[in-house]
């Protein structure tokens, strides 16, 4: 690994010595100044047997080509060529060699060179790859085609050509094959084998019963047509793409409707399903469904859980969606063709003829793809589930439903938009009128008096006098017991008492009127920021008949005790009593609003409801001489408006039409992918075109395609391709008979087993795409 940008020592090591002289040519320039140099310093890193930062430069081929960071050389640009920028150490661009910085006179011939338009007569050779070039990747005998080998002639009679191998290997070695097994044996391994059950002794009675020639041939097509074959020879394909019911990640979220994947699997198997096209539908059946029939339209979207169950990595699983790419190329690799293709994430493949260029040329293709999402710590909702039903259809049934919703958001916005004009009224006049009456504190487990106050307060119509309880220190004596009573001087000699005109029997529709008629004498407020109403009211709290809250959030909060018991819950709270809570951060209050003009006398008491804690409250009586009542009452109003909303609202997501979903992949915004420098996404190189792997010939998508999966899908399953019947019909030899014909089921690679009999595994191989 190279501590400095891989492609800087790339484009540095391409080039040399510096052309003195403008007469040369071009070629003269490249041949007598700059092919020394490469020689001397780059084409033993960059060269035919080792290329670092995927970076060859012992040809133009190579250059042009480039390594991780794209092309190193714009002919004719010195000063946006990447080699340039190098040898100079400009831009941020690490300087290059690392062996010690090139004369000025080389880096004045490297700028000459490429601003003439690097000229490069060299034909060299193609890039390496796993330590050979593409043409010498695709002799490795699985990259060669498949072709159907002639029968071997045997002296033994085979009962079918599978046998023709078999007898032809015994022969060449001198021995025969073993005797026919007895029909009991021959039941018991079949159906074990396609099942994974034992025959019934009823199923083995029949059999040993029936003499007739074609008893063996009955006895599997009786197998095959079991749903047990399904369940069977299904869960091998499900263990081989960790079919999981959960996410994987830290907290391994549940998938509820993995199992719609699990039964089209098995299904897929019961109904002899064409190989390519059960490829075909877990990688782009999404795509494949928009195109009908109708009545497959579910099924093939369910096809692509094969995708969407990808391992989920990290805390936070939308952030380190790489590993899950990485994940789903590595089990397409493996399961489809035998490749271990998420080896070549951070750098070229060791081994095998793929490049890092190739794994983010696939990456664009599911980056460009949108992957159901499980959950995660953070983020617990699942999203992104996928419809069983076309967009259009579904669009066209919840369409009524959609446009009530609107409707509703709409007013409930307007409500609130309503509502914040009058908070903002509300505290500017409150800001400018009030005045503290008197103020005190209480210890914890204490009680104290309103004492201090004027023995007369003259009031309007409209204005408020208001007892606040705020923490001290840090959240206060928890619930405290408010007692506050305002009595007329003079006039008709009215009073007005907070429990009696709260809790009274003729008060059960309206917590907040006196007995004068008066319907919203009394106010719940929250105070730190502007005297406003607790907006939730809760009933009957914790499920205790009579305890009754009005809060915003958890706190601040008021509440009574509506009985006359003693109400058990946090603490023992007395009956028939009114009591507050603040918040940590401030202020909650009871507040009367007048509605009289003339003169009024307070009293009444704070006490710690719920001692035991270290603190106590402050208390605080205040007189806010303005009109407030006007807007408390139409924030009150829209208030309740809104509640009556967000319950139809509730009422109306309750109600939404049933959806059927499934955890699966649909198309996302198509673009390409950037290399991520040694796997790190924060580090990004070049851009690479979505296409098929170079080994394959690098095929790339259609102008104006989707993700691309589809026409991968059809790159693996191509009748050219000579890994994907092969890699299947070894798994089915696998696990008929324990071991395959390749060994190395998952890697048809350079470091996997060539198979024991490749004529026999190449002939299977024909069948499976011609049979």
């Amino acid at each position: 690994m190279l501590h400095p940008p891989r492609w800087a020592v790339a484009l540095l090591f391409v080039f040399g010595v510096p052309v003195v002289g403008s007469a040369a040519e071009p070629t003269d320039h490249f041949e007598a100044k700059v092919r020394p140099v490469l020689v001397r310093h780059c084409v033993k890193c960059h060269g035919p047997d080792k290329q670092k930062a995927g970076l060859r430069l012992d040809s133009k081929a190579g250059w042009e080509a480039g390594g991780e960071n794209g092309p190193a050389i714009k002919p004719g640009k010195p000063d946006e060529s990447l080699l340039v920028k190098a040898v100079r150490g400009a831009d941020g661009v690490a300087l290059m060699p690392p062996s010690g910085k090139l004369s000025p006179a080389d880096v004045a011939a490297l700028e000459r060179w490429v601003k003439d338009g690097a000229v490069d007569p060299r034909d060299g050779g193609p890039a390496r790859l796993g330590g050979v070039t593409l043409a010498e990747a695709k002799k490795w005998w699985s990259f060669q085609p498949v072709a159907r080998p002639e029968l071997p002639k045997t002296k033994a009679q085979p009962s079918n050509p599978i046998d023709a191998f078999i007898f032809a290997k015994l022969e060449a070695k001198g021995l025969k094959p073993s005797p026919a097994a007895d029909k009991r044996t021959l039941i018991r391994r079949a159906t074990f084998d396609l099942t994974g059950l034992p025959p019934t002794p009823e199923e083995v009675e029949a059999f040993l019963k029936d003499g007739a020639p074609d008893a063996y041939e009955k006895l599997i097509d009786r197998l095959l047509a079991s749903p047990a074959y399904g369940e069977r020879w299904g869960r091998h394909w499900l263990d081989l793409v960790r079919y999981a019911d959960t996410a994987g990640e830290n907290s391994d979220h549940p998938l509820p409707h993995a199992w719609r994947y699990r039964n089209w699997v098995i299904d897929a198997f019961n109904r002899d399903v064409p190989y390519d096209e059960f490829l075909r539908d877990q990688l782009a059946g999404d795509i494949t469904a928009g195109r009908g029939p109708a009545d497959r339209y579910a099924e093939r979207v369910v096809a692509t859980g094969f995708l969407a169950l990808a391992r989920r990595f990290g805390h936070d699983i939308d952030k380190d969606m790489h590993l899950t790419h990485e994940d789903t190329i590595d089990t397409v690799g493996k399961a489809f063709m035998g490749l271990t293709l998420g080896c070549a994430r951070c750098h070229d493949h060791k081994y095998d003829a793929i490049g890092t260029r190739d794994y983010y040329a696939l990456y664009g293709i599911f980056d460009s793809t949108k992957f159901s999402f499980p959950g995660c710590e953070p983020k617990q909702q699942p999203r992104d589930l996928v419809p069983l039903v076309p967009p259009a259809e579904w669009d066209r049934v919840v369409k009524p439903y959609r446009d009530k919703l609107a409707s509703a958001d709409a007013r409930l916005k307007q409500l609130r938009d309503e509502q914040a004009k009058l908070v903002r009224a509300l505290k500017a006049s409150a800001a400018k009128a009030g005045t503290v009456l008197a103020r005190g504190e209480i210890p914890d487990g204490g009680g104290q008096a309103l004492d201090k106050l004027p023995n007369e307060i003259e009031v309007k119509a409209g204005q408020l006098l208001q007892l606040s309880v705020t923490p001290l220190k840090n959240h206060g004596a928890d619930s405290t017991q408010v007692e506050f009573d305002v009595t007329e001087v003079g006039g008709q000699g009215r009073t007005w008492n907070l429990a009696a005109d709260v809790l009274g029997d003729f008060l059960a529709g309206n917590p907040h009127a006196d007995r004068y008629g008066n319907a919203r004498a009394w106010w719940f407020l929250d105070t730190r920021d502007g005297p406003l109403p607790l907006p939730e009211p809760v009933r009957d709290l914790q499920g205790k008949p009579g305890l009754h809250v009005w809060r915003n959030g958890d706190t601040p909060s008021a509440f009574v005790t509506a009985g006359k018991e003693t109400v058990p819950v946090w603490t023992k709270l007395p009956g028939r009593s009114v009591f507050v809570h603040p918040a940590p951060n401030g202020n909650v209050a009871v507040a009367w609003l007048s509605p009289m003009n003339g003169k009024v006398r307070v009293t009444g008491r704070v006490k710690d409801a719920h001692p035991g804690g270290p603190d106590g409250v402050g208390w605080l009586v205040e007189h806010f001489a303005a009109d407030l009542g006007t807007d408390l009452v139409a924030l009150a109003e829209r208030s309740e408006k809104q509640q009556a909303l967000e319950r139809e609202l509730a009422a109306l997501r309750a109600s939404a039409p049933p959806q059927e979903v499934a955890f699966a992949v649909t198309e996302g915004a198509p673009h390409d992918a950037k290399v991520h420098l040694r796997g790190d996404p924060e580090k990004p190189g070049a851009v690479v075109p979505r296409r098929w792997l170079e080994v394959f010939g690098g095929e790339q998508l259609p102008a104006k395609t989707g993700s691309g999966r589809l026409e991968l899908a059809g790159w693996i399953a191509s009748k050219n391709n000579p890994l994907t019947a092969r890699v299947m019909v070894n798994r089915v030899w696998l696990h008929h008979f324990g071991k395959g014909l390749v060994k190395t089921p998952n890697d048809f690679g350079t470091r996997g087993t060539p198979p024991t009999h490749p004529e026999l595994l190449d002939w299977l191989a024909a069948e499976l795409v011609n049979p």
